[in-house]
């Protein structure tokens, strides 16, 4: 494979690991989501954002880590910047799935999360391709 060829490779790849993540995190957190949703099914939420999702974060963080040494500071910035959002979003979600009665709160956090994770993984693949 010709160094002309391996961006897009690696890009490609990291867009396949994204999109399964993204996938997977959707499957865990979109059933806590629906409006009545018992305090057991967001319980099963906080779990996967506590553990496999928190794991998956600080590899995608070290990654970012990398890059940022080829990155124009603003750029390395902004991309840190998103990514404490996204782990800020989880550190609410794991906050308010834990009561009991904030189904709607949830909700709302959740859905800001899958947002914002989305957002951050596409520039993360944008600014691959910068290197």
């Amino acid at each position: 494979m010709s160094a002309v060829n391996a961006k897009p490779t690696f890009n490609g790849s990291l867009r396949g690991f994204h999109e399964l993540w993204i996938a997977e995190t959707r499957r865990f957190i979109e059933p806590a989501m629906v409006p009545g949703a018992d305090f057991w099914t967001r319980w099963a939420a906080v779990r996967y954002l506590a553990d496999d999702f928190r794991e998956r974060y600080w590899i995608e963080r070290r990654l970012v880590d990398r890059l940022e040494l080829s990155l124009p500071t603003s750029v390395a910035a902004g991309l840190a910047a998103e990514g404490e959002q996204v782990y800020g979003l989880r550190l609410e979600l794991d906050r308010v799935g834990r009561r009991r009665g904030t189904a709607e709160a949830f909700a709302a956090a959740a859905e800001a999360l899958l947002e914002r994770l989305g957002l951050w993984l596409a520039e993360i693949e944008r600014v691959a391709l910068l290197r």
